[in-house]
């Protein structure tokens, strides 16, 4: 999941409506803990908590006043999370070249062993 804001849209000279974004995946709110009740869609198990999603978000941008990012060592985090509307984007990695192999769960369990 991408969180982002207004400057960041402005930033990256993106357009967040339909049909630029697919609104089943693609969420915008006027503070960070409405933005966290807005982000729902088939494939989730369970609510974004907005206290776990605002406190994320503080974090993240106390790294930008730091100038580092303790938690994966990334390149100095540049631009906070601070100016409404705020979004969110649901991004699901896709497989490319191969759907075949063992059957899994949502969970990543093996159901069967056998490929079919």
């Amino acid at each position: 999941m991408a969180i982002f804001d207004a400057d960041a849209i402005t930033r990256q000279k993106w357009d967040p409506r339909p049909p630029n974004v697919d609104p089943e995946y693609f969420f915008s709110a006027d503070t960070i803990q409405e933005l966290a009740r807005a982000i729902a869609n088939p494939y989730q198990t369970r609510p974004m908590p907005a206290a776990v999603l605002q406190d994320t978000v503080t974090k993240y941008n106390s790294f930008v006043d730091a100038g580092t990012d303790p938690d994966f060592k990334k390149p100095a985090p540049r631009y906070k999370i601070q100016k409404p509307p705020f979004y969110a984007a649901w991004s699901t990695p896709i497989l490319h070249d191969s759907l075949c192999g063992l059957r899994t769960n949502a969970k990543a369990q093996t159901l069967d062993m056998q490929v079919r």
